[in-house]
């Protein structure tokens, strides 16, 4: 069952460890292996938290992310692999300020929070990278 077929734009808002999460901001794991109760298509979005399994919470920090393949190819009987392309990661505006980013646009949403959009993978980790080594920077 590989699906190719556009989804109906569903989001899912869903747990990930943090080992995990980590691995999906620094945009080296682009893939989640999930257990089909959802029905997850093409084009559906995911909204990730961040979470915290030991005290049983979230940290509040999420992505966002398009589903761009479905697949059960070896897997468990009811389970998928997603692959996943992250288009926001509302806790970078600051790369804006301390570079240009192309492909980047800002949305100011409710409650004065700002998110960051990108065209790409590689601009937003582009971004997230300049943010990271400026954060170390700053902390030496």
């Amino acid at each position: 069952m590989d699906k190719l077929t556009e989804g109906c734009g569903i989001t899912h808002e869903l747990k990930l460890r943090s080992e995990f999460f980590a691995a999906v901001v620094d945009l080296k794991r682009q893939f989640d292996i999930r257990q089909n109760d959802r029905d997850y298509r093409v084009g559906d979005t995911l909204q990730l938290w961040e979470w915290l399994p030991e005290a049983k919470t979230h940290t509040g920090e999420y992505v966002i992310a398009e589903i761009t393949f479905v697949t059960d190819f070896e897997q468990k009987p009811g389970y998928v692999v997603l692959g996943i392309d992250v288009f926001s990661m509302p806790d970078l505006p600051l790369c804006i300020k301390y570079s240009t980013i192309k492909g980047a646009t800002i949305e100011r949403g409710e409650e004065d929070k700002v998110n960051l959009y990108f065209e790409s993978a590689e601009s937003a980790n582009e971004c997230y990278q300049q943010l990271r080594h400026r954060r170390f920077a700053e902390s030496r």
